[in-house]
């Protein structure tokens, strides 16, 4: 496709003139039809602008760019794939109610194409969402399950506090008052409340400061108290016993569920 290349064409395209018929008219034999310069000027003109506005430069040696851009428009065998924006195609369409994700997917199935696609399916879709394995687990307490951090409950203080975990464990740990020596006791009161049972309690001492190893009992234990007694030390030279220090304290810890 080419424009007229001779010496008898001016570079300037001159004005079209106004226009003398609104409509068609037709060339006859007799009188015989004369297009003039002005028809031609268009023609061209159309022509060229067809080639550049698709994005092809003018070749003078190639009598088929006009068709060639034609048939690319208008190729069938591209199954529409030549779209370069298919959700304003599909927009154009009235066909706003679809997504194009891989397949056709219709919104309002709420992915439930994906579904009933199967396991692989599925699987597939979570490594295009970048879902791991969790995405898979349950969330609850049992096995195999991702645990509830509900069930991880705490309660932290000074000195004192309480810990549930997700088999239903529950730790409790603190500090006495000082207790008088061995034969005293003092009452604990635990941070909260065993919902059924306590299942075990160790005693460590906190202000023995002699090489020694105090001693401690409890008694009147229930799911909410209990009292924790002094009993004695042991004395690391010669391993003899003695009576505890007035004014001892231990620490204490219980769990239970």
């Amino acid at each position: 496709m080419y424009f007229l290349d001779n010496d008898s064409g001016v570079g300037t395209m001159p004005p079209v003139g106004e226009v003398i018929s609104s409509t068609p008219r037709w060339f006859t034999e007799s009188p015989p039809s004369y297009p003039g310069a002005a028809w031609f000027n268009i023609v061209q003109a159309e022509l060229i602008n067809a080639v550049k506005d698709s994005g092809v430069e003018l070749d003078k040696s190639q009598l088929n760019q006009l068709s060639q851009i034609l048939i690319a428009k208008l190729n069938k065998n591209q199954n529409l794939s030549d779209i370069p924006d298919r959700a304003e195609a599909v927009k154009n369409l009235g066909l706003d109610e679809v997504a194009f994700i891989g397949e056709i997917l219709h919104r309002q199935g709420n992915l439930y194409e994906i579904f009933i696609a199967g396991a692989g399916a599925q699987a597939d879709s979570r490594k295009n969402l970048g879902l791991k394995t969790a995405a898979t687990y349950d969330v609850g307490t049992g096995s195999g399950q991702i645990p509830d951090m509900s069930s991880q409950q705490k309660g932290i203080g000074a000195g004192v506090g309480w810990q549930k975990l997700p088999s239903g464990l529950i730790l409790q740990w603190g500090g006495t008052s000082p207790i008088a020596g061995s034969g005293s006791s003092v009452n604990v009161t635990f941070p909260i409340e065993f919902p059924n049972a306590v299942v075990g309690v160790v005693f460590q001492s906190i202000t023995e400061v002699s090489p020694s190893c105090a001693f401690f009992m409890h008694s009147d234990l229930t799911t909410s108290s209990m009292k924790a007694w002094g009993v004695a030390k042991v004395i690391a030279a010669g391993a003899t016993t003695a009576p505890l220090s007035a004014g001892i304290s231990a620490s204490w810890l219980v769990w239970g569920y």
